[in-house]
């Protein structure tokens, strides 16, 4: 095992391949992740209602060959974030390659980490999940109970998950954990992050590394990482600060969003999205420029 080596994807199915084990973020701009996406900053048990299936399933996992990124050039998400719909940050997924069926992870570390450094980052607020279903009273991926109402235990950065008595996650050719995991995509939905206020006030890159990992049975698999960056609402040029220089990207983003992307396409589209609402329309205006005014 290579703890935190970043390697070359290597599709499913690929001959001669190496076995990897990556993690990886993408934005909830995009159409993965739950199907009721107000849940997704829970850990999946105790949720307030009591676990259900309904409320942690995934309809649309990302492809096979989604990119990890790389330092400058990970997902984009949008800070500060929110856990209510529209749900504004990413999903944490993880991924086998090449491995045989039935492998099996007892143990992972999860660690996000300003890029090129050791040093864990405080404007992520990720939450992990940890029940598959709901069956013989639900499979655990991971020993523990969550505490609420904060549930810290699922918070954590970094983050590790131990199965003993639980299930762990299994490469397997079957979807049947709640809709968490997809057995042709070989991929399983970790959890959830968003941007907390601390990630206010220029554009951050991070990367998410599995930091230890502990398998049933050899062979112990390569592991890789993957990165995300992050973005103000309201930095419609994405320079880092928001000041007079995004009142013409505002004004484009408004009349032209396409051409606004042409010119600006390292940006997150929610950028534009000030009043949190889920659109970028009139109705941003006025809190764009109480943004600019300072109130």
């Amino acid at each position: 095992m290579k703890a935190n080596a970043v390697l070359p994807l290597v599709l499913i199915g690929v001959a001669a391949a190496s076995a990897t084990v990556r993690v990886f973020v993408t934005s909830s701009d995009e159409p993965y992740g739950l199907d009721a996406r107000s849940f997704s900053c829970y850990p999946t048990w105790p949720y307030p209602a009591g676990y259900d299936c309904d409320h942690f399933q995934v309809t649309n996992f990302p492809p096979v060959d989604y990119p990890s990124g790389s330092c400058g050039n990970g997902t984009r998400l949008v800070c500060p974030g929110a856990c209510s719909e529209p749900f504004v940050g990413g999903y944490i997924w993880l991924q086998f390659q090449n491995e045989p069926l039935e492998a099996k992870i007892n143990g992972l570390a999860i660690g996000i980490h300003e890029c090129g450094t050791t040093t864990p980052a405080t404007c992520v607020y990720p939450t992990y999940y940890f029940l598959n279903n709901t069956s013989s009273g639900g499979y655990k991926r991971w020993d523990g109970f969550a505490t609420p109402p904060y549930f810290p235990e699922f918070h954590g950065n970094p983050w590790t998950g131990i199965a003993i008595s639980a299930h762990g996650i299994v490469n397997k050719a079957s979807d049947e954990w709640c809709n968490l995991y997809d057995g042709a995509m070989r991929t399983a939905l970790l959890g959830a992050i968003i941007c907390n206020a601390e990630g206010a006030g220029h554009p951050k890159d991070l990367s998410v590394n599995i930091e230890n990992i502990s398998y049933q049975s050899p062979p112990n698999p390569y592991v890789q990482g993957g990165y995300l960056s992050l973005f103000d609402r309201g930095d419609l040029n994405c320079d880092g600060t928001i000041d007079f220089g995004d009142i013409n990207p505002f004004v484009l983003i408004l009349t032209d969003p396409a051409a606004w992307q042409e010119t600006y396409p390292d940006c997150p589209f929610l950028t534009g999205d000030i009043n949190g609402d889920g659109a970028v329309d009139f109705a941003d205006i006025n809190p764009f420029v109480a943004l600019l005014i300072g109130q």
